[in-house]
């Protein structure tokens, strides 16, 4: 058996501590009323927690009281003095980090960075909090700093300066994909849009794809219950949904099947609010793909959007019901859609919302939608039956106004030419009864800046196939003003080649008309003639050459090639 040592109850002492010199060498506790904000800021030198803590908490009261306040904070270079601290990173109290960082986040948010803060303050500021944010584990500590460097990416080039902190993007990517704490999900959403703002499709492609990049946390955020998460979850799949090919994020069959599902409940669940019409031009794009488009059929989401229209068509305003058609319009741009498109009744939408009397004309999309559904026989058919609810009118007026967004006027005008195309006597009946060549000669008489070259070739398409017919072309040649700018048109549209073509092949079919021979020689069509036979472009010097075969029948214009030199140039 082991012996157990018996325990001494004393033991002897060779030394002793002075506790007299102790008492003599310790400093006794301070306790000073300070008045003076100046003199609380002189405090954060110092070492003991205890003393932070007491500054800390009468300075953040001091914030919060009114924004006068934080202004002084400002002045007195509160920021600059957390700064050099680094926010007090290294402090093992939890609450001075959270305090430290708190009163960083007030002064920064209350700021403009891009009129207030030199860029080289921002990165300085962005810097400082990056390298806190990679030591950092306190939830509210990191939400505070996710402020700071959020505001600081309002200046695009600090955010250009973001996108290469790897070691940054690596931890805020985890943090974002893990966090339940929604301030820091909304700041970091806002963020990373910031960032994809700055990149062509070829660097989105990559900061995108990322290992860490939080995709899926932002698809499945799309329904968070919190406004802002939402809407800047919103604004990044818009960036992103542009592209879903095979390297893309959206290369996997079933998170884009759960990105449109996600897209279709917002919708329908927020169809009046600004989050619907954010989840509207979302699915819009991502419906430029045929491979998404060919998702949302056979997911049958066309069908649920459907359906929730149909039932709310009289609860939704006009704005909404003639949003969501944006969706269609995408849709129709693939023929093997137009059947169930066009047996959900989307001609009507379509042909409902270009028909309301906005002065400002319809979007763009609408008329669109309009010409890719004459593809479909039914769908044209159903546009004609429109005529009597003045469709023509409606389009007519739309081309000759210049306050219109060009693009809606280019897809009218595109549209009217399917239309003749289509039924060709019935719409030229309806266009000359509007006098459809005064209104085509004030456009072209209109600002440069109020027109585009793909408008203007769709209005000489017009002039082209109603001068096929005889009894039109008569009547289409009567209007000198039409005439007179076609000739002055030419004479300004030297430097684009494909203009000047059609220009002169428009005239072909105006030609035999004497009227119209009169104005163009009394509008220098020879000179602008000797000028396009002088042209570097070959489709330039054909189609005059065209011109002048189709004119040698007419005296008058042999006359004048004669007189002004066009047949010897």
């Amino acid at each position: 058996m082991k012996k157990h040592k018996s325990k001494s109850i004393y033991t002897s002492r060779s030394t002793y501590s002075d506790r007299a010199k102790r008492e003599n060498e310790s400093f006794r506790e301070v306790i000073v009323p300070i008045q003076e904000i100046e003199t609380a800021l002189l405090l954060l030198n110092s070492t003991e927690d205890s003393v932070l803590l007491t500054v800390f908490k009468n300075i953040t009261e001091y914030a919060r009281k009114q924004e006068e306040n934080v202004e002084e904070l400002k002045r007195l270079k509160l920021l600059d003095k957390l700064l050099e601290k680094k926010l007090y990173m290294t402090t093992e109290a939890v609450m001075i980090r959270r305090f430290a960082m708190y009163l960083a986040c007030t002064i920064v948010e209350s700021m403009n960075i891009l009129q207030d803060v030199e860029l080289e303050k921002t990165i300085y500021i962005l810097d400082t909090s990056l390298e806190v944010y990679l030591h950092e584990v306190d939830d509210f500590s990191l939400e505070y700093l996710t402020v700071i460097i959020n505001k600081c990416l309002d200046d695009p080039r600090v955010a250009n300066e973001m996108l290469q902190k790897a070691d940054f993007l690596e931890k805020f990517f985890m943090l974002v994909a893990s966090t339940e704490n929604p301030d820091i999900l909304w700041q970091s959403f806002d963020a990373v849009h910031k960032m994809l703002l700055l990149l062509d499709a070829e660097k989105m492609l990559a900061f995108s794809t990322m290992p860490l990049f939080p995709i899926d946390r932002v698809v499945c955020d799309l329904t968070n219950e919190f406004v802002d998460i939402r809407s800047a979850a919103l604004k990044i799949i818009k960036d992103l949904v542009v592209d879903t090919s095979e390297k893309s994020a959206f290369a996997d069959f079933s998170r884009c099947v759960y990105t449109l599902q996600q897209l279709t409940n917002l919708f329908c669940d927020f169809a009046t609010t600004d989050h619907g019409s954010e989840a509207i031009e979302a699915l819009a794009t991502a419906m430029r793909t045929e491979k998404m488009t060919q998702l949302f059929f056979e997911h049958n989401l066309f069908e649920r959007i459907m359906q929730n229209v149909n039932a709310n068509l009289l609860a939704y305003e006009v704005s909404v019901k003639c949003k969501v058609i944006w969706i269609f319009a995408e849709n129709a741009k693939y023929e093997l859609y137009l059947q169930r498109l066009y047996d959900a009744s989307v001609t009507d939408l379509f042909l409902d919302c270009l028909l309301k009397g906005d002065p400002y004309g319809p979007a763009p999309y609408v008329v669109a939608g309009l010409n890719r559904m004459m593809k479909h026989a039914g769908a044209a058919n159903r546009i004609l039956q429109f005529y009597e609810a003045s469709v023509i009118e409606r389009l007519a007026y739309i081309i000759s106004q210049p306050a219109i967004d060009i693009r809606t006027r280019e897809q009218s005008a595109e549209l009217l030419n399917n239309l003749l195309r289509f039924a060709f006597h019935d719409t030229a009946h309806q266009l000359l009864a509007l006098q459809i060549a005064n209104i085509l000669g004030r456009i072209l008489g209109q600002q440069q800046q109020d027109l585009s070259i793909d408008f203007i070739l769709s209005l000489l398409n017009i002039v082209e196939q109603l001068a096929q017919n005889e009894d039109y072309r008569e009547l289409v040649g009567e209007s000198t003003l039409l005439s007179t700018n076609i000739a002055l048109l030419l004479k300004n549209s030297f430097a684009t080649a494909i203009l000047v073509n059609n220009i002169f092949r428009c005239l072909c079919t105006l030609v035999d008309e004497a009227l119209v021979r009169t104005v163009l020689l009394s509008h220098y069509i020879a000179p602008s003639m000797k000028r396009g036979l002088k042209s570097l472009s070959n489709l330039v010097k054909t189609s005059v050459t065209n011109f002048i075969m189709q004119t040698t029948r007419f005296p008058e214009m042999v006359h004048e090639y004669i007189e002004s030199g066009v047949l010897e140039v």
